[in-house]
């Protein structure tokens, strides 16, 4: 089973490698001709649109199977990067991110069943498959901050569309060994919104993807407001998602080892001053730092929340992580908007509102039924 493991982390690593080449320079680049608000909105489009087809993502995974899921899904981010190769229209983009959206959902409800499903060390596994996706992120980071100093980024964005075909192809190497084909109905994935447990680990994983949401349109207009340049936005994603991949990794053992809930805990106090600090920031490594510090920290509470639910739902385990996965997406959305509405009254002061919720979190998470 560890060749499986290998294969899905290489489809992830290639996916978000690819992806991220326009994620991590989105707003830097279309800045140039779309408003921050315009930014914001197709940002918010795709997050809602994964949220949205989250809800029937599970059903889908559970009939068809976790690697159909994770290959059609993997091949659906593809248009977008084309299209910002080769487009600066705003409907085109707004079009792509919709097929990302969609893409996503299937993509990840189904990796995250597929290491759930087959790994009996589910803290270890899921740290190790999403820390490949970090991976992919951090090597974008520099490649693509490498790119936009000695070409256009629009040859990044195609680079990128080209390595997730790979990525489509390397999803020939999954066999899902303990795969089964149910078709539930829609009901049965409408009862899993019934489930106390779920709901608690859902409500921390909105409120956690807020910050990702705001940071998406805004960290990189903040360090251009510095005098950042592209290579600078690159590098602090490949700082931050790279030291995450191996956060994630311990994360996930300590989290088999000692508990889920002393992870949860420690992760989400560090997260909220990791927004304090990126409210108060003024300078570029200050600001470096603190999205670093969240970002390691985010990650690694979501093993930890993932791994939870792994435990909880020995059946079912694509409708769970379908719920947890529109929850994740759902925050990332309203973000995305607030980004867009609070941004009016300073780029910083998002950041503030959402370190003041982080720290009532571990509340919630004390009521979870797991160690």
């Amino acid at each position: 089973m560890r060749n499986q493991l290998a294969a899905i982390s290489l489809v992830f690593f290639l996916n978000f490698f690819g992806y991220n080449l326009a994620g991590i320079f989105f707003s830097f680049y279309t800045s140039n001709f779309l408003t921050v608000f315009e930014i914001s909105l197709i940002i918010a489009t795709l997050y809602a649109t994964f949220s949205l087809a989250s809800l029937f993502a599970g059903k889908v995974v559970e009939q068809y199977g976790t690697v159909r899921s994770i290959r059609y899904g993997a091949l659906l981010y593809a248009p977008l990067l084309f299209i910002l190769a080769l487009s600066k229209s705003l409907w085109a983009i707004l079009l792509g991110a919709v097929l990302v959206g969609l893409g996503a959902s299937a993509l990840w409800v189904g990796g995250k069943t597929f290491v759930l499903r087959n790994f009996e060390r589910r803290g270890e596994a899921y740290g190790l498959f999403s820390g490949a996706s970090g991976l992919g992120k951090a090597v974008s980071g520099i490649a693509g901050g490498w790119l936009s100093l000695h070409y256009l980024l629009n040859n990044a964005f195609a680079l990128g569309g080209f390595a997730i075909l790979a990525a489509v192809l390397a999803s020939f190497l999954l066999v899902d060994r303990k795969g089964t084909r149910t078709a539930y109905p829609m009901s049965e994935q409408w009862r899993m919104f019934r489930n106390k447990d779920l709901l608690l680990i859902s409500a921390i994983g909105v409120t956690g993807s807020v910050f990702f949401g705001i940071a998406s349109p805004l960290v990189a207009l903040i360090v251009k407001s510095v005098g950042g340049r592209a290579f600078e936005v690159g590098l602090i994603s490949f700082i931050s998602a790279g030291i995450a991949f191996f956060a994630m990794a311990i994360g996930g053992r300590a989290s088999d080892a000692i508990g889920r809930k002393p992870v949860i805990y420690l992760a989400l106090v560090a997260g909220a001053l990791s927004s304090f600090l990126l409210y108060a920031a003024s300078g570029y490594w200050a600001i470096l730092t603190a999205v670093a510090l969240f970002s390691i920290f985010w990650m690694v509470c979501q093993v930890a929340l993932h791994a939870a639910i792994g435990d909880l739902f020995k059946r079912k385990l694509a409708l769970a992580n379908a719920v947890f996965s529109f929850s994740l997406t759902a925050g990332v959305s309203i973000g995305a908007l607030l980004a867009g509405i609070l941004s009016f009254g300073g780029l910083h002061l998002p950041f503030l509102v959402v370190g003041a919720i982080l720290l009532l979190l571990p509340f919630l998470a004390r009521e979870v039924k797991v160690e």
